[in-house]
């Protein structure tokens, strides 16, 4: 009895002191358009976390997920569309992780093979919300891809 109550304020902490909390239906949008525009099977794939962050020490990046923790960190402060294209591009890389990893080729899958399927997915959302295309092709070259 006394391991269930401890369990339970232990949580009960953890979401009042913010760090974990329930999927906003932005965030259940993002990870559906993910799945959807991907085209990979989410039918046994959990959404991520989505936390909010300031990056800063990641330097410029909008975004960032974090495969040992599957949580989808996002830059604060961006205007809003901007903002669900960066959470749909994050989740794809969190989707490529996890069903990379299930099937046992995520060592041959490469950075610039992630970041091209990432990009299509967030341009296409981009596209969708009439902001056009994000410069592709500078962000691909930054990974050092062609």
């Amino acid at each position: 009895m006394k391991k269930w109550l401890l369990a339970a304020a232990l949580i009960i902490t953890t979401f009042a002191a913010g760090a974990y909390a329930v999927a906003s239906a932005r965030e259940v949008r993002a990870f559906n358009d993910a799945c959807v525009l991907s085209g990979y099977d989410c039918t046994d794939i959990a959404r991520p976390v989505v936390a909010y962050d300031d990056l800063a020490s990641l330097k410029g990046l909008l975004g960032y997920y974090s495969p040992g923790t599957y949580v989808v960190f996002i830059a604060r402060k961006l205007n809003k569309d901007v903002e669900y294209a960066v959470m749909v591009h994050e989740m794809v890389h969190y989707l490529q992780f996890r069903s990379h990893m299930a099937d046992g080729t995520l060592d041959s899958f490469t950075n610039c093979t992630a970041e091209r399927e990432a990009f299509e997915v967030s341009d296409k959302i981009l596209e969708r919300l009439r902001l056009g295309v994000l410069a592709r092709n500078g962000n691909l070259r930054d990974y050092g891809c062609r």
